[in-house]
């Protein structure tokens, strides 16, 4: 593929969910630390690390989840844009976010990062500070579902597949939507 074919152009609304999927070490959190601010970014690594200094301890994983998606509520309350940076490879865990934005009347939209297992495997042995392993990875990949169409028919406003050769080929773009100058009626929102 040329560059030309590589290069793909996210048109997102300013006030909007953004929500990364793929397996690990597929460079969702590289991706977001270099389109996003990092207040706009809300990690589930991170979240397991401030509960228990352990990015990668899964007994923290409901916990860290149910954080994650109060940061991101607070923020909608506040009309600033959201970035929801784990794997989000199940429906469940997608659906969870479509719910929340509509709480808050925000558009949902989807970037999947659809990279071969066997290189997040070598992405995830050359990590400085943590690794999750082959056998998390060949997990996760087992899991992830590149079908756009049904991604799409979950509810997002858009959705982006990102193969591994156009991860650095992306541009992100902002743009107001007639649909976004209104906000919503606040009583909807407040808790």
């Amino acid at each position: 593929m040329g560059e030309a074919e590589d290069h793909v152009r996210i048109v997102l609304p300013r006030r909007c969910l953004v929500v990364l999927s793929g397996i690990p070490a597929s460079g969702k959190s590289t991706f977001a630390h270099r389109h996003f601010r990092p207040t706009e970014v809300v990690s589930s690594d991170w979240c397991r690390a401030t509960i228990c200094d352990d990015a990668i301890n899964q007994a923290a994983s409901r916990d860290a989840f149910d954080l994650m998606h109060d940061i991101i509520a607070k923020r909608m309350k506040f009309n600033r844009l959201c970035v929801a940076d784990a794997t989000h490879l199940t429906h469940a865990s997608r659906k969870r976010l479509i719910d929340l934005s509509g709480r808050y009347g925000y558009p949902a939209c989807l970037i999947v990062f659809d990279v071969a297992a066997d290189e997040c495997k070598r992405r995830d042995a050359r990590r400085p500070d943590f690794r999750v392993g082959e056998d998390v990875i060949d997990d996760h990949a087992s899991r992830l579902a590149v079908d756009v169409d049904r991604l799409g028919a979950e509810g997002f406003f858009g959705v982006w597949v990102l193969g591994t050769d156009q991860v650095d080929q992306v541009e992100v773009v902002f743009e107001t939507h007639a649909a976004e100058k209104e906000r919503p009626d606040r009583r909807a929102i407040e808790p």
